[in-house]
């Protein structure tokens, strides 16, 4: 990076700097927010407290002594937001499978023979089965009452 473009980015930086501070003065002024903030940057050689140390101090303590049920609810760590995401992906995993299943038991019910069918196999295959059979059974009889419908509505058109 040169100097001109580390220059700029220097005064950038303090403009923007000081506009949070202006804003965060008038929050308080007017509303009576309170807020801290640790600015680290390669600008300072220590960190930056705003307003001052003693107040970020007491503010961060606040805060801490909070219970549970006070802090946000938006207030989530990153292990709670993974254990979430965890969870959602671990329904979505057995929806896929319970669908899977579907669909390879409809494929084998088209492609089984009637010797396929022994006293052999699994009774947990056989309701399965069974199972998958009833439902394509319903998807057809809807299909079927619908197309009657169909059929039926337009004939009635005189």
């Amino acid at each position: 990076m040169t100097k001109e473009m580390s220059t700029e980015r220097k005064i950038a930086y303090q403009k923007a700097r000081n506009e949070f501070f202006k804003m965060a003065r008038e929050l308080n002024a007017s509303h009576g927010v309170e807020i801290v903030g640790v600015f680290y940057s390669d600008y300072h050689k220590k960190p930056l407290i705003y307003p001052n140390h003693v107040a970020a101090i007491k503010t961060f303590e606040k805060f801490r002594k909070l219970y549970v049920q006070e802090q946000p609810k938006n207030m989530v760590t990153q292990e709670e937001i993974t254990k979430q995401l965890i969870i959602k992906k671990m329904e979505e995993l057995q929806k896929l499978r319970e669908k899977n299943r579907f669909t390879e038991l409809t494929i084998k019910v088209y492609e089984m023979k009637k010797e396929d069918f022994s006293a052999n196999m699994d009774p947990k295959d056989v309701n399965d089965l069974l199972y998958v059979v009833r439902e394509n059974l319903k998807q057809m009889k809807e299909i079927l009452k619908a197309r009657a419908d169909n059929e039926g509505s337009t004939l009635n058109i005189s």
